[in-house]
């Protein structure tokens, strides 16, 4: 393969990475504005959009190579998958920035706050829940969220890429 079919095919994938990651964005403005932004199912969403934007990004990386080359092979489409996802992550951190230091600033008092209000409704008494809630905060620095989401966003998105991956391939 050529560096110019190599180069497009990296192109492709990160525009759809870019594509996924303002999409992540949009969507957390609507459910922050709709006021959802701590309801249990909206932290779902940027992993759907992640998956959804892997599985589609593959499936384009996948036709684009066939046509170029007869072939899309399973590590050329897994390193595609990867790629979108780390465009991603680079989006979504930088989004998280901004988000936790303009957006929403009391975004961790708030978190910190329902925590403290599953406690209470589990009958914890007040001194395991001012443990539980000095535990939390040593996780909820901005330095360790963005850690523990990067994480996360790779570790799906491998799974997700490995599926997309074998799902497109077209070998000779």
């Amino acid at each position: 393969m050529n560096n110019s079919t190599s180069s497009s095919h990296n192109a492709a994938a990160i525009r759809y990475g870019v594509l996924g990651g303002l999409a992540g964005v949009v969507v957390s403005l609507i459910v922050f504005f709709a006021n959802q932004q701590y309801a249990g199912w909206s932290k779902w969403l940027s992993t759907a959009i992640l998956v959804a934007a892997i599985f589609i990004g593959v499936r384009a990386v996948a036709l684009q190579l066939a046509e170029e080359t007869g072939s899309a092979t399973f590590g050329k489409l897994f390193g595609a998958g990867m790629l979108i996802t780390l465009t991603i992550a680079v989006i979504s951190i930088a989004y998280f920035m901004l988000y936790t230091n303009v957006i929403d600033v009391d975004f961790v008092d708030n978190l910190l706050e329902i925590s403290r209000q599953e406690m209470e409704k589990r009958g914890m008494s007040e001194e395991h829940i001012e443990k539980g809630l000095e535990m939390s905060k040593k996780f909820m620095t901005p330095g360790l969220m963005i850690a523990f989401s990067l994480f996360g966003t790779l570790v799906f998105g491998a799974i997700a890429a490995l599926i997309a991956a074998a799902v497109h391939k077209k070998e000779n």
